[in-house]
Order: C-alpha cells, then structure tokens, then sequence
C-alpha cells in the first residue's frame, strides 16, 4: 500500500497498478482503511472530507464540456444533498452536456442534457459545475417536494444563495416541466432551518398533514440566556423537534435533551420529538399527534 498515493482520490485501476489486488481493496474497504468518495473513486479513511477533495475525486470521472449538476453539484459547493434520501451505496454522479448531445452513459453517472446560460456554469477547482442558483432552482423544480423543500433551505443555510437570489433567475423557467413544484418549493422554502430533516418535518406537517406553519428556530428567553426550537406553534405553545442520531444519541447529549425540555416544559409548552422513522415512513401517525395537541389547545383550522 506505500506506493499508492492515498491521500490522493485513487481508482482501482490505480491501486492494480501498485500491485493490490480486488481482493485486497475489498479488504481495505471492509475494514474502513479507504472510502469511495464518488462511485469508483477512493481515499484513504483519514483524509479529511473537504471541497478541494470533492472536487479532485470529481476530475476523475468528469469528462470535458460535462457540468456537475443537481445534487453532485450541491455536494461540490459544501451542501450535502446526497445525504436527503437513504442511500447505501455512494450515489452516483449526475453530469450534464450540452442540449443536443448525447446524456454520458456509464456506470456510476446519471447523464443529462440540457441549455445552460453562461452565468449558470462556474468552476470549482477544476471542476465544471451548475451555479449555486442553477443548482438550488433544479433541486427545488426535480426533486420529490419533501427533498426538494430540504435542498432548498439548505443551500440558503449555507448563505449561498438568497430568495432574492432565486426570485430573480426563476422567469427562466417558465414552460419547464415541474415548474408548479418548483414554485411552491420556493414558498415553502426557509433558511433558519438546520437540518434536512428539520426541513422535511416541517413540510410533512404543513404540506400532508394540513397544519399551519410553524416557527422555524424559535427563541424561547430565559434570565440566564435563551432556547430554540426547531419547530414551534407559539400560541398553542406545542414544540415539534428532531432528533438525529448524530448529536443526540451520546448520554451526556438525551441529559442535555431531558433538562433542557423539562425546563421549557415548565412555561407550558408541550414536545413532540420525532426521529427518523417519524418524518420518513411514521409520519403519519407523528403528524397526527401534533395536530392532537393544537387541537386541545383550542386550534381549528381556516374555513
């Protein structure tokens, strides 16, 4: 393994060149030595996930005039798309050619085609890719509503883009297939949220579940300092939160959770804490719980 450059993004035809073999890939992979960074590119485990690495393992498998686009493309600015859906493998690469030519074909990309203006393509360390706002208008017009609303917020969490931003670019669209879900998408939008789960919870109460919009991070005072909650309907004083496993899962982490609620909960207000099973396949019956709430507290819903 020393002559291979593993810091570096490597293909298995790389590290055959070293004289590893598939057999020994495989064992490397299986014991969390390397990672695939896109669909047949690897790194060692240790390296760190920065930009300039996305954008390396991408030369790889971009050829010239492709332009990273969608998802791959909000993952090259910093925004971890990919992570929406529930995926086991390393998702593919989504390029796109020119209107005209023909969509790349090969294992590991999902090829397009398509017009772009010349202010929709930028450069990223070698990389062509979409524009921040190109990217965040085809998430919000292609992707299912719930994800579509989640790319969204999160590009505008990331700061790189704004309503304004979107607003302006949006006439370009006009005829383009799913236009109605892009436009309602950019409604719905909301850039506090900080989390895409957040962001699909939010949807599935307002969009499935027909209640009103909630509060995204609202600030509860205290003497000392204050709260948030990620979802909240102040009136009913009902908070709605997400828990991922990612930092509330740890003890010392469900502690902080449980003092926390318990000293909100002594002004009134009453949680629903969903998990991931909640806001993907539960929802329904999570949702249902919350519209209990507002219900008890005296809400109806507009005639």
């Amino acid at each position: 393994m020393s002559e291979l450059k593993i810091s570096s993004p490597f293909t298995l035809a790389d590290a055959q060149a070293t004289g590893l073999s598939s057999d020994d890939m495989r064992s490397l992979r299986r014991r969390g030595d390397v990672r695939e960074v896109v669909r047949g590119i690897y790194v060692s485990a240790d390296v760190p996930d920065t930009l300039d690495l996305r954008a390396a393992a991408l030369t790889r498998v971009v050829p010239p005039r492709a332009v990273a686009c969608r998802r791959t493309a909000a993952w090259l600015h910093g925004v971890d798309v990919l992570a929406l859906g529930s995926h086991v493998e390393v998702p593919p690469v989504e390029l796109l050619v020119p209107a005209g030519t023909a969509a790349i074909r090969r294992v590991g990309v999902i090829g397009y085609s398509g017009v772009l203006c010349d202010d929709e393509v930028v450069e990223i360390n070698g990389v062509l890719a979409t524009s921040p706002v190109r990217t965040t208008l085809d998430l919000g017009r292609l992707l299912p509503l719930v994800d579509g609303v989640a790319a969204v917020d999160a590009m505008l969490h990331a700061q790189l883009v704004t309503i304004a931003d979107l607003m302006d670019v949006l006439p370009r669209f006009r005829g383009y297939r799913h236009k109605l879900r892009l436009d309602r998408a950019l409604d719905l939008a909301d850039g506090r949220a900080e989390s895409p789960q957040e962001s699909r919870l939010r949807i599935r109460l307002v969009v499935y579940a027909k209640l009103p919009r909630p509060e995204v991070q609202y600030v509860v005072p205290f003497a000392r300092g204050e709260f948030r909650l990620d979802l909240a309907y102040v009136e009913a004083k009902v908070a709605v939160e997400y828990d991922g496993t990612e930092h509330h899962s740890e003890p010392a982490d469900v502690e902080y959770d449980r003092w926390r609620r318990n000293l909100i909960g002594r002004l009134g207000w009453k949680f629903h804490v969903a998990r991931s099973h909640d806001v993907l396949s539960g929802w329904m019956d999570f949702t249902a719980k919350v519209a209990s709430s507002l219900y008890s507290s005296g809400y109806r819903p507009a005639a």
